[in-house]
């Protein structure tokens, strides 16, 4: 089974200080329908006190430290596209960006690998090595792999050494999973789901 990298782009001039959702039921979560223009943003990696703006879009004050998307009238922001899923993290001065591709199988589940350590040998395998899911990353590169619902171990690898601990998931469809290494080789784990409030 294939996967897909990613390398992250910085957009310049975007202050720092400032896998989906899904398309099915997203609705009972709010008490009116999803706007037509909607836009997916989340917000990774900040701390509670800072505000990241993108496309003139920043983040609210109740929202702050949540990692779920939050949803944004992108008619609002220039250059923010509808059905958009976009994924923020902070970096020296700047912040990066990642767009994720929606159109994909919706009865598999995405597993992500975001790399932001300075290692080019970062990768995602099951917990004892035997099956590699995501193939080594380099610095600000992100890995995809499009799963089938199961219940298994995993674990991150800087080459062979083991980072953090090993964890088990249980994977389910509309579930998606993001694995997110930090610069400091710490791993964090994410489950995002929509932002119930509306942003605006």
């Amino acid at each position: 089974m294939s996967f897909c990298r990613l390398l992250i782009g910085i957009l310049a001039l975007m202050p720092l200080g400032g896998a989906f959702a899904n398309d099915e039921g997203v609705d009972a979560l709010y008490e009116a329908a999803l706007p037509e223009d909607a836009a997916f943003i989340r917000f990774i990696g900040f701390q509670p006190n800072e505000t990241p703006e993108v496309f003139g879009f920043k983040i609210p004050e109740n929202a702050r430290g949540t990692t779920d998307y939050i949803v944004v009238r992108a008619d609002r922001y220039e250059g923010l596209q509808p059905s958009s899923f976009l994924t923020v993290l902070p970096a020296k001065d700047r912040s990066i960006l990642i767009f994720e591709d929606t159109e994909r199988d919706r009865l598999k589940v995405l597993v992500s690998l975001i790399n932001l350590t300075a290692s080019d040998q970062i990768s995602l395998q099951t917990s004892k090595g035997e099956v590699t899911l995501i193939e080594a990353l380099g610095p600000r590169e992100v890995g995809y792999r499009l799963v089938n619902p199961i219940s298994v171990g995993l674990a991150v690898f800087d080459e062979d050494e083991l980072l953090d601990q090993s964890f088990d998931v249980q994977l389910r469809r509309d579930d998606d999973l993001t694995v997110v290494v930090n610069p400091n080789g710490s791993v964090e784990r994410l489950n995002s789901k929509l932002w119930t409030e509306d942003a605006d």
